[in-house]
Order: C-alpha cells, then sequence, then structure tokens
C-alpha cells in the first residue's frame, strides 16, 4: 500500500480539481513503472494499492524503488508546480490472497470482469 504524502495539503491550497489530477498523476506513473503482470489501482482517498504476485522481498523493494522515484519526478503543471512524493509503503507479505478479496480488488481496479 502507498500513500501520497500531504495529499490534503495539495486539495486545500489548490482545491479538488488540482487533486484529482494529482491522482491521475501518481496512478498513470504507477502503471508506466510496474511490472507487466502486476496490478495496481487506487485504494481509496490518496492511497494506492500494488499487488506483486510471486516476489520476493528484494525484488519488492527493486518496484518500491521505481514507483518512488517516479513519483519524485512527476509534476502537476502549475505556476507553482506540484511536486508529489511517497514515502510511506506498507509491506504485506501473503502466500496467497483469498479468492473473495482478489474479487474486491478488481472490483475496485475497475476490473469487474
Amino acid at each position: 500500500m502507498l500513500d501520497v504524502d500531504h495529499f490534503k495539503s495539495v486539495n486545500d491550497a489548490y482545491e479538488h480539481p488540482t487533486g484529482d489530477k494529482a491522482l491521475c498523476l501518481v496512478a498513470e506513473t504507477l502503471l508506466q513503472n510496474k511490472r507487466d503482470y502486476d496490478l495496481v489501482g487506487r485504494w481509496g482517498g490518496e492511497e494506492f494499492l500494488a499487488l506483486l504476485p510471486n516476489t520476493s522481498l528484494a525484488d519488492a523493494r527493486k518496484v518500491a524503488k521505481r514507483f518512488r522515484t517516479g513519483i519524485d519526478a512527476a509534476r502537476l503543471h502549475m505556476p507553482d508546480s506540484v511536486k508529489l512524493t511517497i514515502r510511506r509503503m506498507k509491506p504485506c507479505i501473503s502466500p496467497k490472497i483469498p479468492a473473495e478479496t482478489e474479487c474486491v480488488l478488481m472490483i475496485q481496479m475497475g476490473n469487474a470482469n
């Protein structure tokens, strides 16, 4: 799970349409930096979820570094160029996600098929 730093202050200072653009920028950056078989999506609020199947902790750290580096480089193009960061990532290591949880995650990510 990834949490966008100081997202509330972006919403407060620049209004919700800019906050929406910021969330889209984070989502696009995660999609560009994931591996072909990873799943990423917005979990809620400013939180995003990345599912990294069959991934060692060392490889998960490499993916997380790509996510963080990509988001650190991303900018919302505005007069004072808003910089987004992600410092907090919560790992959860599980050998198997129960099927019902996987269905909920797919629906949350917009892949309800």
